[in-house]
């Protein structure tokens, strides 16, 4: 079988193959960065992610930092069942324990992420560091199950602001300040 093609089906044919071979680069380069022109053709370099999935995931970092925040705010149930005022053990126990799943269910919810390339190591750190300072965490509420009265005297909290003090919290915060490049706090934003 001998196929024709007149001058002008040739002409529109050498142009359509131009148009995919210039559209090829850009369309390689979409996820990529592309550097000028080199000898002629465009150089793409992968980045290991697109601008838009590192800006979504600088966004759920921060989402995260927020969820924990929301989570350490929070006022210890006091009453006056004992008589006097003072905090009820069990309550206290109770919203500690919601506040360790909440930390959890936060971070886990973050590691589930797909993590774009340039974040793979931060966020290996910020995991080491967040799975360290929830075992610190576990071990304070674990020690005031055991070491806290019952009622508590409003004087007696001290256990539990050592949480506050860990050295595997402020690795976590600066971990997660790096990973989201954007200050990771667990304290109330204060009014200046």
């Amino acid at each position: 079988m001998t196929v024709v093609v007149s001058r002008r089906g040739r002409h529109l044919a050498a142009l359509f193959t131009a148009l995919v071979l210039l559209a090829a680069p850009l369309t390689a380069c979409t996820t990529n960065t592309c550097e000028g022109d080199r000898g002629g053709s465009t150089v793409c370099v992968n980045s290991g992610s697109a601008p838009d999935a590192d800006a979504k995931y600088k966004q759920q970092v921060v989402a995260a930092c927020g969820q924990l925040r929301a989570a350490s705010q929070w006022d210890p149930p006091a009453d006056r069942e004992s008589g006097r005022l003072a905090y009820n053990k069990k309550k206290v126990l109770a919203t500690l324990r919601n506040t360790y799943a909440e930390y959890q269910g936060a971070l886990d919810t973050l590691w589930r992420q797909a993590t774009p390339g340039p974040f793979k190591e931060r966020q290996l750190t910020a995991k080491a560091a967040g799975d360290a300072w929830l075992a610190d965490v576990d071990r304070l509420f674990k020690r005031a199950e055991v070491e806290l009265p019952d009622p508590i005297p409003i004087d007696g909290y001290y256990v539990l602001s050592d949480a506050k003090e860990t050295a595997s919290r402020q690795e976590f915060l600066q971990a997660m300040t790096a990973l989201g490049e954007k200050e990771c706090s667990l304290e109330a934003a204060t009014a200046s």
